[in-house]
C-alpha cells in the first residue's frame, strides 16, 4: 500500500514566536514544517528541500522578503504566500512583481504585528489592486476574524479566504500556555493594545510604524508609552521577563491576541472551529442575501 507524503511547508519569519505558532497549527493538520529565520536561510532550505509552499514574511533582517521572492522565481515556481505586517500598497506591488501569488490583507485588529489600516477598508483595496496588477493572485483577509460572520464579511469584501489566528490560539491543539488561553477567554478587545514594549524587552526590532497587538498586562501598564525608560533599564528587565516567561507568568509576558477576543469563550478542537466557521458563514450569507432588496 502506497503511503502518501505530507506536503512540506517552509515558514520564513524572524520572530520565533510566529514560527512556533505556525508550526503548531500546520503540524496539527499533518503538514511537514521547516522554519527559516532569514532570507538567506530560506533560500538554502528551498534549494535543499524543495518545499511545496513557502509562507514568507516581507520584513526580514538583511535580505528582505521581496528579494527572496525574486531570487526564488529565478529557478522555482513554488507557491509563495506573503504573510506580512507591511500594509503599504507599494510593498504589496513589489511582492507581486517578485512572484508572490497569495497576499494576506491583515488589518490592525489582528493580534501580533501589523500596521494601522483597518481590515474593513484594507481588504477591498487590496482586492482591487490585485485585479489591476495580478488577477491571478489570491487575497486572504486577516484581522479581527473569529467566527463565521467574519468569514462571510471577508468573502463579501472580495477576499477568497481568511487567515485566523487568535481563535485558533484558544484550541486544544494550540501550543499556547493554558494560562494564556484562559486569559484570552476572560478578556475583551478593549483589553488589547498595540505596543512595542514586548519587542524591546525580547530584543526584536521591527520597521518603523509596525507594532504588536497583545493583551494588556502588568508589563504594559508599567512600560507602554514609557519606551525610553524601558530602554534605560533594559538589561534588568530582560532578566525579569525571561524568568516570567519560564514560569508562564501572563501578567508579565506577551500574549499576542486580536480585538476578536470578545467572540471567544471556549477551547475546542481546531477541527470544530473550522466546521463552525463554515456553518456560521453560510447562515450569515443567507441572511444577508435576504436583506438586499
Amino acid at each position: 500500500m502506497r503511503t502518501e507524503i505530507a506536503p512540506n511547508i517552509l515558514t520564513v519569519d524572524d520572530d520565533p514566536h510566529v514560527l512556533r505558532s505556525l508550526r503548531a497549527a500546520l503540524e496539527s493538520h499533518g503538514y511537514r514544517v521547516r522554519a527559516a529565520t532569514s532570507g538567506a536561510i530560506a533560500l538554502e532550505a528551498c534549494t535543499a528541500e524543495r518545499p511545496d509552499v513557502v509562507l514568507l514574511d516581507l520584513a526580514l533582517p538583511g535580505m528582505d522578503g521581496v528579494e527572496v521572492c525574486r531570487r526564488l522565481r529565478d529557478w522555482s515556481r513554488v507557491p509563495i504566500l506573503v504573510l506580512s505586517a507591511r500594509v503599504h500598497e507599494q510593498q504589496k506591488v513589489q511582492a507581486l512583481d517578485a512572484g508572490a501569488e497569495i497576499i494576506v490583507a491583515q488589518g490592525t485588529e489582528a493580534g501580533g504585528h501589523g500596521g494601522s489600516r483597518g481590515t474593513l477598508p484594507l481588504v477591498p483595496a487590496l482586492v482591487d489592486l490585485m485585479a489591476r496588477r495580478a488577477p491571478q493572485a489570491m487575497v486572504v483577509a486577516a484581522g479581527g476574524i473569529a467566527d463565521g460572520r467574519g468569514l462571510a464579511a471577508a468573502l463579501a469584501l472580495g477576499a477568497e479566504g481568511v487567515l485566523v489566528g487568535t481563535r485558533f490560539y484558544a484550541t486544544v491543539e494550540s501550543l499556547g500556555h493554558d494560562k494564556a488561553k484562559a486569559r484570552i477567554l476572560a478578556t475583551s478587545g478593549d483589553a488589547t493594545v498595540r505596543t512595542t514594549v514586548f519587542d524591546t524587552v525580547r530584543g526584536y526590532r521591527w520597521p518603523d510604524g509596525i507594532t504588536g497587538r497583545a493583551l494588556r498586562n502588568d508589563f504594559t501598564a508599567r512600560w507602554h508609552s514609557r519606551e525610553p525608560e524601558l530602554a534605560a533599564e533594559l538589561e534588568d528587565e530582560k532578566l525579569r521577563y525571561q524568568a516570567a516567561a519560564a514560569r508562564g507568568d501572563v501578567d508579565t509576558v506577551v500574549v499576542f491576541a486580536g480585538e476578536c477576543t470578545d467572540l471567544i469563550d471556549d477551547v475546542p478542537p481546531a477541527g470544530e472551529i473550522v466546521a463552525r466557521l463554515v456553518r456560521e458563514a453560510e447562515r450569515a450569507l443567507a441572511v444577508a442575501t435576504g436583506c438586499v432588496v
